[in-house]
């Protein structure tokens, strides 16, 4: 009884936070980062009562698995990479909790006050910060493992994805396909209050906003997350027979997903943005490799299909904002050569600070003392997550933090997964790509919504197993 209601006050959540985390412009405010913040301690807290409760080990997973035939359960490697990724979570947040507590100073307008620190532990240059992100990174947490345990119940011995993902996927779709035509109206018609709600505090012009978010680049990079993972899900559903079934919704669902991923390809485009606009270059190209190789022995005009696609694609960014991309991409020596002043004063940063960093969160206190001058802008973020986390976490943290990262890339090697065809790994790997180049230029790290869906998304590679 008490895992029938936990599971679905846990899709609830999870569902409520695909939903908010977008549309309460894109969770940027500190009002909507802490809503997402108190779902992932809720999933948090779920998942270690039902682990209590069902008298679970935190370090092994016993529940009743599907049945080999044999009486035995049929977890393969699961309970090596759950041990794994647990450690591995655990050394994050225990990494973030000392650098909090070990803090050399807090910083107040214009002024910081010092306090004794262990030099030799991680430690941080703003305390208050330090405490948010570690607040953040302990949601965060939650959601990867509420999420987790929440589809590795689901599984089934049948090599199809469990009922309740695909309940999760077709949300992420109609919400997405949604937002991508609220953005696109936005655009297409000059409107520079985002949602006709609110003007944006910085970014003033419908050029350098872009729907729900109030820097365009953060907009091309949620949908550059999304529509891939998107795909692969439309891979499945054409892959997997529907037994008998070809009327109705069945029949015409396929039709509809393309759809909406073809609107959210549309968008960063439309952004103006040229990060956005080359990863989703580099996202077609990759996308259409795969699906070329996936569906060549099936229907022999499919490349054609696929040629089609990206240039509807990428004609209708040609059509309403040719102009405007070409000038953009004009400025792209200029505006990157300012730039280059904060990854000049950033690497400065990262060298000083090493191994531990200034702390999670302290760069925008730090950066002031490492500008040429006074007058030169004073950056909020580096436009670098790798960067960015090398200043604030160190080499050590940023080590650490990769670690359950690879973990997870390689899971689709393992047995004891959620059992799914090649491609679909190979297409969410595209996803999570995209948004890890765009770090390279930019900060989707720092958007709460995009940091809640790539961790969504980081769980569900963490059960997938290729067939």
């Amino acid at each position: 009884m008490w895992r029938k209601y936990s599971d679905i006050v846990t899709e609830g959540l999870i569902i409520f936070a695909v939903l908010f985390g977008p549309w309460a412009f894109g969770s940027t405010e500190r009002w909507s980062i802490w809503v997402l913040n108190w779902v992932g301690f809720s999933l948090g807290t779920i998942w270690l009562a039902g682990n209590f409760y069902q008298g679970w080990s935190l370090l092994q997973q016993t529940e009743a698995l599907p049945s080999t035939g044999n009486g035995r359960t049929n977890q393969g490697s699961e309970p090596a990479i759950r041990k794994t990724l647990l450690i591995l979570t655990g050394l994050l947040l225990f990494y973030c909790l000392i650098g909090a507590f070990n803090s050399r100073a807090t910083y107040y307008l214009w002024h910081f006050k010092y306090r004794p620190a262990i030099v030799w532990l991680p430690h941080s240059y703003d305390q208050r910060r330090s405490w948010d992100f570690f607040w953040n990174y302990l949601a965060l947490a939650g959601y990867f493992w509420g999420v987790r345990d929440w589809l590795m119940l689901g599984r089934t011995r049948r090599s199809r994805l469990p009922g309740r993902l695909q309940r999760l996927l077709w949300v992420l779709a109609g919400n997405g396909a949604i937002l991508a035509l609220v953005s696109l109206i936005q655009h297409v018609t000059g409107q520079n209050k985002l949602l006709w709600l609110v003007e944006p505090t910085v970014f003033k012009t419908v050029n350098s906003e872009f729907g729900p978010y109030a820097y365009h680049a953060n907009g091309a990079q949620y949908f550059n997350l999304l529509w891939p993972v998107l795909l692969a899900f439309w891979v499945y559903l054409q892959k997997t027979p529907n037994r008998g079934e070809s009327t109705g919704w069945i029949l015409h669902r396929g039709k509809f997903l393309l759809s909406g991923i073809g609107l959210m390809a549309v968008c960063p485009l439309l952004s103006i943005s040229r990060a956005g606009i080359a990863i989703l270059l580099m996202n077609l190209f990759f996308s259409s490799a795969i699906l070329w190789v996936t569906f060549r022995k099936s229907s022999r005009f499919s490349l054609w299909r696929i040629a089609l696609g990206v240039a509807i694609i990428l004609g209708i960014g040609a059509v309403f904002e040719w102009d405007t991309i070409a000038y953009r991409f004009g400025q792209l020596s200029w505006e990157y050569l300012s730039r280059a002043n904060i990854y000049v004063a950033g690497w400065q940063m990262a060298v000083d600070n090493q191994p531990f960093g200034v702390g999670a969160g302290a760069f925008s206190s730090m950066y002031q003392f490492y500008r040429p001058s006074f007058q030169d802008y004073w950056a909020a973020q580096a436009h670098n997550d790798w960067l960015e986390a090398l200043i604030t976490v160190g080499w050590v943290g940023l080590l650490i933090s990769l670690l359950p990262l690879v973990v997870i890339l390689h899971r689709y090697r393992l047995a004891g997964g959620i059992k799914v065809r090649f491609p679909v790994i190979a297409l969410i790997w595209v996803a999570m790509g995209g948004c890890l180049a765009h770090a390279c230029v930019d900060f989707p790290f720092q958007i709460e919504s995009i940091l809640v869906l790539f961790t969504i998304i980081c769980s569900l590679m963490s059960v997938l197993q290729r067939r």
